[in-house]
Order: structure tokens, then sequence, then C-alpha cells
């Protein structure tokens, strides 16, 4: 049984369901390899950004490669390995951050225009490269964050160079490159710099991306409730077989009935296409972001208008075939909204990829 908030719903959904869509399964730590005609090794080879002189660097990885080895949506990934193209050079110290955001559909040599929802996955941290060795995965480098990425969005990847241990220029150290593949790259001399001095498409680092699954990942817009503001919905902690999550709602209105609502779609409820614009049935603004078809209620805590809280306790089930399968959620709240005839407001969807 699935526990929710001290009840229980039945799994037989969700095992039969489960069945049916999921492709694959991922194991507790999978890699894939970018970009995905380069698992033996790329066709090219370069010395940026790790054995270059201190400089901000971006590079581009299309959704469409990506999904090529990543499949079935939103996974976490964990870490980034690169490997080394020629034998016999002796690796230096080099101090570095990575980022990771979505990329734009059109990227420009403004560093910042290109990250979209940055996240820094390697705070500023000293590295050792080893001695090189032909094709070896030489620069395992662990996230001390990890990065959710929502299956559908291109990725963006910036390292800066801070320093490194050849009096902070250049040397020889080759690594796996790809000419003519589905990425691009920029850079500029200093860790700090804004604009790209240099844009080279098609040409990027061979990357290897270690990943997880168990996501959860924001979706669509709610709409306006008390206060003026919109309601929120987040999520504590992984969903991840065994594990127990909290399902949160705030910026409520406050001492109101609400429902989670829960679904297996977020493209299709029967024969309607999601997301629903409510306006027909006097709630404009407001859109249905899920197919429920779990209704699970519960009660708004607070005091001032708009800042009503609820949680929801859900227990995954220690079940091996949920693995790999994605739910979709929504808060709607019973709501008073000048000029809206339908008396609820909605929260922004939630996908939980379980893991």
């Amino acid at each position: 049984m699935m526990k929710i908030a001290g009840r229980c719903v039945s799994n037989l959904f969700l095992l039969g369901l489960s069945l049916l869509l999921l492709s694959s399964t991922l194991s507790a730590q999978s890699q894939a390899i970018f970009p995905s005609w380069a698992k033996a090794k790329g066709n090219s080879q370069n010395t940026l950004p790790f054995a270059g002189a201190p400089m901000r660097y971006q590079q581009k990885y299309l959704a469409s490669d990506l999904k090529k080895t990543i499949k079935g949506g939103a996974v976490r990934l964990v870490g980034l390995n690169f490997r080394s193209k020629t034998r016999g050079y002796t690796g230096k110290s080099v101090t570095l951050e990575i980022y990771l955001a979505k990329a734009p559909s059109l990227v420009t040599s403004v560093f910042e225009s290109n990250l979209i929802q940055k996240v820094l996955v390697v705070p500023r941290t000293t590295l050792n490269l080893p001695s090189s060795g032909t094709l070896s995965w030489v620069l395992p480098i662990p996230f001390k964050r990890n990065y959710t990425w929502d299956g559908q969005s291109d990725l963006m990847m910036e390292v800066r160079i801070y320093k490194n241990g050849n009096n902070n220029k250049p040397f020889l150290y080759f690594f796996d490159s790809v000419v003519g593949g589905p990425t691009e790259r920029l850079y500029a001399t200093g860790a700090t710099s804004t604009f790209a001095q240099f844009r080279q498409s098609g040409s990027g680092l061979v990357t290897r991306f270690d990943f997880i699954g168990g996501a959860v990942v924001p979706y669509g817009k709610g709409c306006v409730g008390d206060g003026n503001v919109v309601p929120q919905a987040s999520v504590r902690g992984v969903p991840v077989l065994g594990n127990t999550i909290l399902i949160d709602l705030t910026s409520a209105r406050p001492q109101a009935a609400a429902v989670f609502l829960l679904g297996a779609s977020k493209t299709k409820w029967g024969t309607f296409t999601l997301p629903i614009d409510l306006t027909v049935l006097g709630a404009k603004g407001c859109s249905l972001l899920t197919g429920p078809i779990f209704f699970i209620p519960t009660t708004t805590i607070g005091g001032a208008p708009g800042t009503g809280t609820a949680s929801l306790k859900v227990q995954i089930p220690p079940i091996v075939s949920l693995r790999g399968l994605s739910l979709f959620g929504q808060w709607m709240v019973n709501d008073k909204v000048t000029g809206r005839s339908f008396p609820y407001s909605f929260s922004n969807g939630i996908e939980l990829r379980i893991g």
C-alpha cells in the first residue's frame, strides 16, 4: 500500500500503470556519454578548459542527443568525467567551479544570458590531473549539489578556471573532443569574464554524465489566490523507492480546504488535452495541469492572507516495478478571488519521477 498522510491508497493502479509506461529502469547510478556516438572515442582533441589559462568556458549539450542515452525522462545528474586523448603528459592542479543550467535555444556571447536557473554543482575546489593515458577517464568530478535535468531541456555546463599549477599558463594535456557534434562552446580569458571572446559551433569535450533516478520537476504556472499571491507546490525529499517525501503547499489561503490532485499524465486526461484552461468554469487565468486520479484532501493552516500552508507525507513503496514511473500533481485550494466565480485557486504542477 502507498501511505499518504495517514491514509492508504491501493498500489494496484500504480503497479499496472508502471508496467505499461516503464520502458527501462535506472540502476542506483548510471552513466551517459555525450555525444552519444562518441562512446568509444571522439574525433578530435583539445586542452580547454582544464589545461588552459584561467578562463570562463561554456559548453552546450542538446537534449535530443542526451535523450539517446538518458532515457525515460527526468534524472538527477551527480557527476561528470572527462577522457584524456594522448599518453604521457604530466598533470597539473586546477582550481575551478562548475555550474549546470538550462540552455537557451540561441546561445549569445553574453555568458550569463546562457544560464537559465543555474546551479552551482561544484563550488570552488582544486583538482589534480593525473598523468594522462590514452582514452582513459581521468577527471571524475562528483557534484556537491545534484542537478535535476528535466529530460527535455538543452543543458549548459559552465567551468570557471581560477588558477592552475603551471603559473596560470596553458600546458599540454589533451582531452577527448568532437568536431561537428551536436554541441557548441564559447570561452574567454579570465574566470569572471562577461563576454565570450571565442565561439565554436559543433566543438566540445566528450563528456560522461553520472546520473541516478528519482527527481522532482516543477512545471506550469498556478493562478492568483488569497492575498493576491499564487499558491506554490514543492517537494521535500527525493522520490525513490522506500523514501518518505513531503508534498508542500505554500502561499495559499489559510484555514481553507485544499486537495492535492495526483495523476499519471500532464498531457492527457481521458479525451482531454492538458493543460485545460479553466476560464469556462469561471476560473480565468487558472489551468488544470494534471489528469487527476487521486484526490487527497487536507486543510491549510496559517493566519494572514496568502500565508496558508499544508503538507502531505507520502511514502514511496519499495516496489521495483515503480522505478522510472512519473506521476504529476497539483494543489487546488478553496479560495475567494474577486471576479472569479469558480471558488478555487491552483498551484503550479510537480512531476515526481520515481527512482
